[in-house]
């Protein structure tokens, strides 16, 4: 399978890949265990999509990055502000940016995934994740924004 994104990115590079004639945002992952954030810009950058790492929602709102961002991968249970509440607050500040939940949460009768979808996430992944069908999302998130 071939990843068209562009140029692996770090956390300190340009919001915005140049790939071809097109602009490419990059994707932000948030989730407050540094393997799991390490892991995921791995395999995203590995795949050749720009990927940028947070520990918090806090952080990516202190950074102003978000707005930059074409696809949030992001745990529910962050320290400080939840993956739901961060979802909610980019909703009120008219942020439209597509969300791929990755969480550890227990959810055997699938209230969670219900509610985050209800809330607007486009997709709910469970730890441990496929790694393709998380880069087919990402792929599906940033061709759509």
């Amino acid at each position: 399978m071939t990843w068209a994104f562009g140029p692996a990115c770090s956390e300190n590079e340009p919001d915005v890949v140049m790939v071809g004639k097109r602009q490419q945002r990059f994707v932000a992952v948030v989730d407050d265990d540094a393997a799991v954030r390490r892991a995921t810009r791995g395999l995203l950058n590995s795949n050749g999509f720009a990927a940028r790492g947070y520990s918090s929602a806090e952080q990516l709102l202190r950074s102003g990055q978000h707005v930059g961002a074409g696809c949030l991968i992001l745990d529910m249970r962050l320290r400080g502000m939840s993956g739901l509440k961060l979802q909610r607050r980019l909703q009120a500040a008219g942020v439209a940016i597509p969300i791929i939940y990755c969480t550890a949460e227990s959810d055997p009768d699938g209230r969670l995934r219900r509610r985050l979808l209800q809330a607007g996430a486009m997709a709910v992944l469970y730890k441990p994740f496929d790694p393709e069908r998380l880069l087919r999302l990402v792929e599906d998130a940033l061709r759509a924004g």
